[in-house]
């Protein structure tokens, strides 16, 4: 029984669950380069990148976020993956299994910040493991499709493979603006990491 109930956690679709907005994202006015086109990445030196893997699907962003967290003083925070269109991140973000496919990261809910919808995650070195659990078909876990179990098929990838041992990945979907925020906890400041403008992916 234990068998099955781990393996019923490894292949189990998230859906959105609404939280309170944190604080600090008060702070939020301006996303950088937001109006324009960010086609190239705008990446902080503080964490590593990578852009459609083969075997993510081709479809996913790879963050590494080792150095970032070894930064922090606990080894963890909260990652925001914030939305300037008018719909919520999910629609355009894997939620469903952005757990299965990253390491040392757990979805903490979601919430709008004015125009603004935002996905939260928190991270943690103490939550990294070995292999990630990867569908087969990569747009598996976004609002918009089919979420039966029973009907995907899964295969591993080693977390070192990707470049580090805490690793967000996310698969992508449709035209669209994205930027990423980091914080120590919901009162601290806001650490932009990575934004870009999705076009026909």
């Amino acid at each position: 029984m234990k068998i099955f109930d781990n393996l019923f956690e490894r292949n189990k679709f998230l859906k959105r669950k609404a939280v309170d907005e944190p604080a600090n994202l008060a702070q939020l006015d301006k996303i950088p380069g937001e109006g324009g086109y960010c086609h190239f990445p705008n990446v902080s030196s503080r964490i590593k990148f990578d852009l459609w893997r083969s075997e993510l699907g081709g479809c996913c962003v790879t963050l590494v976020l080792d150095d970032l967290l070894a930064s922090t003083k606990q080894g963890k925070g909260i990652i925001y993956v914030v939305l300037t269109e008018n719909s919520n991140v999910e629609s355009y973000v894997n939620l469903g299994t952005i757990e299965m496919i990253s390491s040392g990261i757990r979805y903490k809910g979601s919430c709008r910040h004015r125009e603004y919808d935002v996905m939260l995650l928190d991270v943690d070195s103490r939550w990294i493991k070995p292999t990630l659990h990867v569908p087969d078909d990569p747009i598996r876990g976004f609002l918009w499709h089919e979420e039966w179990v029973e009907k995907n098929t899964f295969h591993d990838v080693a977390t070192k493979q990707l470049g580090g041992d805490v690793v967000l990945n996310f698969a992508v979907c449709g035209e669209f603006f994205l930027s990423i925020y980091f914080s120590e906890s919901p009162t601290d400041e806001l650490v932009h990491i990575f934004t870009k403008d999705f076009c026909c992916k």
